[in-house]
């Protein structure tokens, strides 16, 4: 991936437009440095192009925080190419209408195939992941494959090892191998929980004994044929009961239907006149239909013969009134086409009169215009001619500050470097502190805790828990064994109490039963109390014990761990009072441990002053170059206006002669005092013209309209009475046929048998529902006869129905306890039947649990810890190696002196192989500025392939890391970076080191306008 152009809008201290061409830049040159003054916004670059790849950024996490102050507006775009093909990502964001107090607007982003010249079809979020995609590259690799922090890697490099686990895990990502090894840990934690679960449930299941489980079922198939012997007498009962209950039935049903079939025949005979007034209705009903439509048609003809004669007298009225108006419309048409010619030539004149006035008025408002401009460009000139002579003496005066801020900084130039290392010197007398509080800590806790350990170690509270543990297992055991003899004791008493003397046992047979009365004492309660109460005692004993181990395997791991921590941090402390007086040694003075604060104050003071010195130094020269710029800027002003006031004199002359040409001419082509009256005028009279022409053509149209309409209306209706005088006749001769059909002589005998349809329906109603219940009655009454005739030649029993239902009574009780006792003894043996599965099951699945937790245990043992920390450094352990192996490739084109090792002891520690020295193994801590820089970008670069496996990366920018480097170590990192740029990479070096800028000629310089923003050059 190589990033070959970028362009923005309002970009931090970026404002307005920015662009750079890095692919026309890098032509000659792949190495190049983005220079500039502290705060300039040399790192807004970089913001604008991981924002257009990306949406975000590493130092905002806000990407809207990127919007210059007091703008509506703001877009970073970035070119690159990938495998030879050429893409442009952009990202935009407004603020409402533009204004720079307007509410952010939604962020867009957009990806273009520069190859096809195509937006690609993405939403904004999707363009992110479609980059991701292409490359290879998600926002956390790109930055670390292509915006590289060498400070970042240099501090990676000198890290201890637990400094060193934290940047390596945030580098590389390492958190997911303690997510798993925390995982396992937890998954093989659930698995013991549910082995004991299930454990538990396995002693909780009870079962019936195989003698309980035999007389449970030989009583149950004594009582299974006694209520099979009592359902088929009670079955023949029920047939005989139903036998008797039908006739007595069936004698009472002949008997009423024999009364409702005489009620029904006595009804017909009271109505019969209704009968024969239906008759009469429904006939009427079958000529009625045909009545009506001829005396319609006869009414309907007589009101079409009036409307025609109507409508031939409005026919002659309006042939009138068509002759009159076209007359009149003729010569109205003339006299308007006169007036229409006329209007035209009035028209044109005006169009041409009111051009030139335009001409005219617009040449009077510039002259106007410009003779206030010229007032206002003659007060510049005599403010800026002042202001001049003041800049020039200010110039003079800063000149003469500068050269002696520069004298200061000269004579202190070993001040320097304190402003890199000073928060170094803080920072490890501030740890040095820390860790030797924590020293005296550790080693008193070690120290308890010894004593801790020899006391447990000597105490006999295990042995007395296990002890104690046994002997109430065995009590339980006692205890269970003794409730199952007093259930079947329980069992049997009930049984005895329902023997009777003289009947057989359902389990022996005896009709003797002499130990019937015999009383056995019997409390199960108390039993099962004593048990859960011995089980909550062994629980406890459990607990205890569990809890005497873990504490003591604590104890052991903590005393372990301390020890180790003692002697890391005393190799800490030791490092740090190394680290410290080398560095009082570079501004020569010696360390006193007892006076830390003190030789800190001193040389923080002599910090402080070369600061403000830089500081006032830094200030004065701007002022110095904001003045030199405004002086030339006044200078190159007041030549300007005086270009400006002669250019304006000439042009008012040339205004005033050509305003006076154009009065002429408009007054010779329309000479009028007012054009708009003029133009009113004539358009008023040509519009009344036309109005009256066009109300008359309108009046002459309507009435030809309303002519054709009433003629086709009378021709319309002459035939329709023709036809309906045909279809009249044919009515009358059908009216006749049905009349003689159904019995009426004429009209008036059937309009008086005729009824409305609600009378009709009500009286066809009453005469349906007498028939209807005549027919149903004597239906009945023939059936119900003859079922009893039936019913009586096949008798089941002689006895009274009273009796035969106190018989069904007595058997269906005997049933239902039957029915009850076979229940009881089905369910609890379904019941135990169920239990004796579950328990097979259970013991089952605790085989295949205990199966498949072999493996969780083995992957604890290998892995599983419960803060992750031993999969983690094994995993930590791998990535540095992989690494250390790829930075190695790099550093051997570098610089040949050096190769990476891990340490074979301590698993995170770095050391060097110096083949200049024998090749002997030295620390990371020993080399020089120069030397650790080396292997930084070494280091990073290694990063860069970890992070991109997929794609090339061909464009690489550091940012800063140079500040602390001296004369020959900037040689040595200046030589690398070039190595590297000769290997085909664009390489972009941040920096506002001086030396570093005078070395790469190549530059993209940002500089400050004065105001709190900047511009490129």
């Amino acid at each position: 991936m190589k990033i070959l152009s970028l362009k923005s809008l309002n970009i931090n201290s970026l404002k307005g437009k920015t662009e750079i061409d890095f692919d026309e830049l890098t032509k000659e040159s792949a190495l190049f440095a983005i220079t500039g003054p502290t705060g300039s916004g040399k790192s807004s670059i970089l913001d604008i192009i991981s924002c257009a790849l990306y949406g975000r950024t590493v130092r905002l996490k806000n990407p809207n925080d990127l919007m210059s102050r007091h703008t509506g507006e703001t877009y970073c775009e970035v070119e690159f190419e990938i495998k030879g093909r050429l893409y442009r990502s952009s990202w935009t964001q407004k603020r409402a209408r533009k204004k720079h107090d307007g509410a952010f607007q939604t962020a867009k982003m957009e990806l273009t195939d520069l190859q096809e010249n195509k937006i690609l079809a993405l939403k904004s979020r999707e363009v992110p992941k479609k980059i991701e995609e292409l490359s290879g590259l998600d926002f956390g690799r790109f930055t670390q494959s292509m915006l590289l922090a060498q400070g970042g890697f240099d501090a990676f490099l000198k890290a201890d090892e637990k400094e060193r686990s934290i940047l390596l895990e945030k580098i590389t990502g390492t958190q997911i191998y303690a997510e798993i090894s925390m995982a396992v840990f937890e998954k093989h934690r659930g698995f013991v929980q549910e082995i004991e679960q299930t454990q538990k449930v396995l002693q909780s299941i009870e079962l019936l004994t195989d003698e309980v489980l035999q007389d449970k079922e030989k009583l149950l198939a004594y009582n299974i044929a006694q209520k099979r012997k009592t359902d088929k007498e009670l079955k023949e009962l029920t047939l005989s009961l139903n036998w008797v209950q039908r006739v007595s039935q069936l004698i009472g049903e002949c008997k009423r239907y024999e009364e409702e079939f005489q009620d029904s025949t006595r009804l017909k005979k009271e109505h019969k006149n209704s009968f024969i007034q239906l008759d009469l209705a429904n006939k009427a009903l079958n000529v009625s239909a045909v009545f009506t439509s001829y005396t319609q048609l006869q009414k309907s003809i007589g009101r079409d013969e009036i409307s025609s004669t109507n409508f031939a007298q409005e026919l002659k009225t309006l042939d009138k009134e068509i002759k009159s108006k076209d007359m009149e419309y003729s010569v109205l048409k003339k006299e308007f086409e006169k007036e229409d010619a006329e209007f035209e030539v009035q028209n044109q004149k005006l169009k041409e009169v009111r051009e030139i006035q335009t001409k005219e008025n617009q040449d009077t408002q510039r002259i106007k215009k410009e003779s206030s401009l010229l007032k206002t460009k003659e007060k510049n000139l005599q403010k800026l001619t002042k202001a001049l002579a003041l800049l020039v003496d200010k110039y003079a005066e800063i000149q003469i500050q500068i050269d002696t801020q520069n004298s200061y900084i000269l004579q202190n130039a070993i001040d320097e470097k304190l402003l890199s290392i000073i928060g170094a010197v803080e920072q490890n007398i501030k740890l040095y502190k820390e860790e030797e509080k924590l020293l005296i800590l550790n080693q008193k806790e070690l120290d308890e805790l010894s004593i801790r350990i020899d006391e447990n170690a000597t105490s006999n509270t295990q042995v007395v828990l296990e002890k104690s543990i046994v002997e109430i297992k065995k009590h339980i055991e006692t205890l269970r064994d003794k409730k199952t003899k007093e259930q079947l004791l329980k069992k049997y008493e009930e049984d005895r109490a329902s023997l009777l003397e003289g009947e057989e046992c359902y389990l022996c047979g005896s009709k003797e039963h002499p130990y019937a009365l015999l009383h056995v004492e019997v409390n199960i309660d108390e039993t099962q109390s004593l048990i859960v109460s011995q089980s909550k005692e062994l629980e406890k004993q459990e607990k205890a014990l569990n809890s005497f181990n873990v504490a003591h395997e604590k104890y052991n791991t903590l005393h372990e761990q301390l020890t180790i921590t003692l002697k890391a941090r005393k190799e800490r402390v030791d490092g740090l009072l190394k680290s410290l007086e080398q560095h009082y040694k570079e501004f020569g003075e010696d360390l006193h441990v007892e006076s830390l604060d003190t030789q800190y104050d001193m040389l923080l003071k002599r910090k402080n002053l070369y600061l403000k010195a830089l500081d006032t130094l830094k200030a004065l020269e701007l002022k110095f170059n904001l003045y030199k710029l405004d002086k030339k800027e006044s200078e190159t002003k007041i030549v300007s206006i005086k270009e400006e006031i002669s250019a304006l004199l000439k042009s008012l002359k040339e205004l005033e002669l050509s305003v006076a040409e154009f009065s002429c001419s408009r007054i010779k082509r329309l000479n009028v005092a007012d054009i708009d009256s003029y133009e009113k005028e004539i358009t008023t009279k040509y519009k009344m013209a036309q109005k009256r022409v066009q109300l008359c053509k309108t009046v002459l149209d309507e009435s030809k309209v309303k002519s054709k309409e009433r003629l086709s209306n009378k021709k319309s209706l002459d035939i329709k009475i023709a036809q309906g005088e045909q279809t009249l006749h044919l009515l009358k001769n059908e009216l006749d046929e049905l009349y003689e059909k159904n019995g009426f002589k004429d009209a008036q005998e059937l309009e008086d048998a005729t009824l409305t349809t609600p009378q009709r329906e009500k009286l066809a109603t009453l005469c349906k529902g007498i028939e209807d219940k005549l027919k149903q009655s004597q239906t009945l009454k023939i059936k119900s006869e003859k079922e009893l005739k039936e019913h009586q030649l096949k008798p089941l029993s002689d006895r009274s129905l009273q009796e035969l239902e106190n018989l069904q009574s007595l058997l269906e009780q005997k049933a239902d306890a039957l029915q009850e006792s076979i229940g009881s003894d089905k369910k609890e043996l379904e019941l135990n039947q169920e239990n004796s599965d579950k328990y097979k099951e259970r013991i089952e699945s605790l085989q295949k649990q205990k199966e498949s937790f072999k493996v969780w245990v083995k992957l604890n043992e290998l892995v599983g810890s419960a803060d992750g920390a031993k999969f983690k450094k094994f995993a930590q352990g791998i990535t540095l190696e992989q690494l250390i192996n790829l930075a190695n490739q790099h550093l051997n084109i570098l610089s040949s002196r050096y190769t990476l090792i891990r340490n074979q002891d301590k698993l995170l520690e770095l050391e060097v192989i110096d083949a200049f020295q024998g090749d002997v193994i030295r620390s990371v801590g020993t080399l020089s500025g120069g030397e650790s820089f080396i292997v930084s970008l070494s280091l990073a670069l290694g990063l860069s392939e970890l992070a991109s496996q997929k794609i090339a990366i061909d464009s690489l920018f550091l940012d800063e890391g140079f500040g602390t480097l001296d004369e020959e170590s900037l040689e040595t990192a200046l030589n690398a970076l070039n190595l590297l740029q000769s290997g085909g990479k664009m390489i972009g070096v941040i920096s506002h080191v001086e030396a570093l800028k005078e070395r790469i000629p190549l530059q993209i310089k940002v500089i400050p306008n004065g105001d709190g923003t900047s511009f490129v050059e």
